[in-house]
């Protein structure tokens, strides 16, 4: 049979298109979807269980719109840092991993990534050969002998030439100098003890920290900030009063002190977050109480609350007050009363939360109702949001007890609104209740669904002024 110059043509593209897809897999992988990154695995090498260098990985936001990393799910093993913010499209960004391995031997691990895009994450591997503490001394002949290594603290690389100085157990009368060489590193006699540190290079801000170095710790890792680049002022010539138009004025003022007789300026509302225009939101003191008992780690629960919570997170103010208290066995304040600018703080607590316990409900409410009250903004919205799967087992307090304590709050100004993830109907009827006596929203959020947005709407709502 003869076939047809087109299929044939036709057949030979999509042989080639999947020859190059075998030829090239990470090419393929680590850059397709809206984030890319320059790898699919971070190997680690040789480590031992103490302070390295973390690895990093680079990725790219790949879309026409603004991408921001909700949420890395991993182990307690790993730690992980990034620049919490909205990346703008075609900019790139850095990750950093590190890992706390508590064995010798191969350790792997996947990580997923979640950002406000995309409802499916992107994973990393890492991989790692842990040896024992001995084989990562320089000199394993003479274990007095120490890494010290100097990077920056964004990017993770290298700092050549930095000037160290080292001053042992405060003997400030025989520091030791080092100047680490172009891999950042120098390897020094460091004996047991408490190491004052200062660390100076170009275009770093100068650190200043102290370190105390046991037996068992073969290298210090020293991380400099980069100094940030700002543009030199630029000077405008101040007018001669004696130019002014009009009588002329017989004391003119001097410096930037505004002319006589003129009407004050009248100040513009500062718009810091397009979401949540200060002219149109009014200040928010908002109280995250999140249930973190193990009946929150089933399907995706725990992980929508974690990811809701970030997004609201990354678009809120300055003027924006901001605590979170969890409960499950106990009730934990986990931040308290920082400001929406904080962006890394809130971030970085809600990335550590691990679900374990029983649910003490009401424990968590007492907790959140006081911090509310501390951080009261008079003609703010002061709301408590309590996001839980609803199975309370506090015993002892009946459900219209706590109701009248959640409607005297209500009178006083804070408000409680609840994020159901995956409940019964039982649950759902008592959080309505709830709801309705603490002036609040109920929102209900099955467990299989991507909630990025519900909390940014909620509170927006809540604390809207109307257009101006």
């Amino acid at each position: 049979m003869i076939i047809p110059a087109h299929i044939q043509l036709r057949t030979q593209a999509r042989i080639l298109l999947i020859l190059m897809l075998f030829a090239f897999p990470k090419l393929v992988n680590s850059q397709s979807g809206k984030l890319g990154f320059d790898k699919k695995e971070v190997d680690f090498g040789k480590v031992a269980t103490v302070s390295y260098v973390p690895q990093t990985v680079k990725f790219r936001n790949n879309t026409n719109q603004d991408l921001a990393i909700l949420i890395v799910e991993k182990s307690r093993n790993v730690k992980v840092s990034f620049e919490r913010k909205f990346f703008t499209p075609g900019e790139e960004g850095i990750m950093a991993f590190s890992i706390e391995p508590g064995n010798e031997g191969a350790f792997e691990e996947t990580v997923s990534i979640y950002t406000n895009l995309d409802d499916h994450p992107y994973t990393l591997t890492l991989k790692a050969n842990v040896v024992s503490i001995l084989e990562c001394f320089p000199d394993p002949g003479n274990m007095l002998k120490r890494t010290i290594e100097v990077i920056d603290a964004v990017t993770k690389a290298p700092v050549p030439n930095t000037e160290v100085v080292l001053f042992h157990n405060n003997n400030f009368n025989h520091p030791l100098k080092v100047r680490v060489n172009n891999e950042g590193k120098s390897v020094e006699e460091m004996p047991i003890g408490l190491y004052r540190i200062t660390a100076e290079a170009t275009d770093y801000e100068i650190l200043e920290t102290e370190k105390y170095v046991p037996k068992s710790l073969p290298g210090i890792v020293l991380e400099l900030v980069p100094k940030k680049k700002t543009a030199p002022p630029v000077l405008q010539p101040k007018p001669d009063p004696r130019l002014l138009a009009g009588t002329p004025l017989e004391n003119p003022p001097s410096g930037n002190e505004p002319p006589k007789n003129q009407p004050p300026a009248v100040s513009k509302p500062l718009v810091t977050s397009t979401e949540l225009p200060e002219d149109q939101y009014a200040a928010n003191n908002l109280i995250f109480l999140l249930d973190v008992s193990t009946s929150m780690k089933s399907g995706r629960k725990f992980l929508l609350l974690q990811q809701s919570v970030n997004n609201l997170a990354m678009i809120l103010r300055p003027i924006d007050n901001v605590s979170i208290i969890t409960y499950s066995s106990e009730a934990h304040v986990a931040l308290t009363g920082v400001n929406g600018s904080e962006k890394e703080a809130i971030l970085n607590t809600v990335q550590e939360l691990q679900p374990y316990g029983i649910t003490r409900g009401v424990k968590g409410l007492n907790t959140a109702y006081t911090l509310a009250a501390e951080n009261y903004i008079k003609g703010g919205n002061n709301q408590i949001i309590l996001m839980t799967d609803g199975e309370f087992s506090e015993q002892g307090i009946s459900d219209s007890e706590y109701q009248q304590m959640l409607s005297d709050y209500a009178a006083r100004g804070i408000s409680l609104s609840i994020l159901g993830f995956g409940v019964n109907q039982e649950a759902i009827n008592r959080m309505k209740l709830m709801c309705r006596a603490g002036n609040g929203s109920f929102i209900l959020v099955r467990s299989d669904e991507f909630v990025k947005e519900v909390l940014i709407d909620e509170v927006k709502s809540k604390s809207f002024m109307g257009e101006k």
